[in-house]
């Protein structure tokens, strides 16, 4: 099975988890799947791969126009879907949330936005391509349980191969989904910031970084010349 045939599969077993979900009343209504934000195909070409990860899509995505909500019965529902997914960064993403991560992505020569960086970062979601309201943190156990599919995400992860993850949820997700990871430079407590931190963990030639989430924010709390400062420390340079 060729990558092409083998994304498509996995964008059908989102279709019909979605479909099947759809209904639940904590469940954004309309929507669809967002299985990925940014633009696959630039990824595909990227000299280095470079995946970011959250725990499911924010409801803000469907505040406002920035996706269209494809028909999901349609037997041109995936081709319709690739399409929206990989026209995000170009149209009305939620520069807000995403731009927590921008600033980490430019310190590696990558970026989501098109003609930015040589390098074309795209998202995923490790919980749920499935945004919710309430958000994930006030949904109760059973809720969670209910639209969570670890399984789905791990194919898709396994299929884009990324050369570099960068990961900012807490630690019970990360020993949960990257327990094959070791730790390999750690730069804790920065500018004498009291549990702020970036950490490198290493998987073969797979690098993983990590830093804390602030209130829902990647890498929060944190300046652009701190984040400058301990990705050059994390450096192999």
């Amino acid at each position: 099975m060729s990558s092409e045939q083998e994304l498509n599969t996995i964008l059908k077993e989102y279709i019909s988890d979605f479909i099947s979900k759809q209904n639940l009343p904590y469940v954004v209504k309309p929507a669809i799947p967002i299985v990925w934000f940014g633009d696959m195909e630039k990824y595909k070409n990227s000299p280095q791969k470079i995946v970011t990860i959250g725990i499911n899509p924010s409801l803000e995505e469907f505040s406002e126009k920035r996706f269209n909500i494809v028909n999901l019965g349609n037997e041109n529902s995936v081709y319709e879907l690739i399409n929206t997914l990989n026209s995000y960064f170009t149209y009305n993403p939620y520069t807000k949330w995403f731009n927590s991560f921008e600033r980490v992505l430019s310190q590696l020569s990558a970026s989501y936005f098109e003609n930015k960086a040589k390098n074309t970062a795209i998202h995923i979601d490790v919980y749920s391509a499935i945004a919710t309201n309430p958000t994930w943190r006030q949904l109760s156990d059973t809720e969670q349980n209910g639209i969570k599919r670890i399984d789905l995400f791990k194919k898709l992860l396994n299929l884009l191969n990324p050369d570099i993850i960068l990961f900012s949820v807490n630690q019970k997700v990360f020993d949960n989904v990257f327990y094959q990871f070791r730790p390999d430079r750690c730069i804790e407590n920065i500018s004498g910031k009291k549990g702020f931190f970036i950490r490198k963990y290493k998987n073969g030639n797979k690098i993983l970084i990590s830093g804390r989430n602030m209130n829902g924010s990647p890498f929060g709390g944190l300046s652009n010349s701190e984040i400058q400062e301990a990705m050059e420390r994390l450096s192999d340079k």
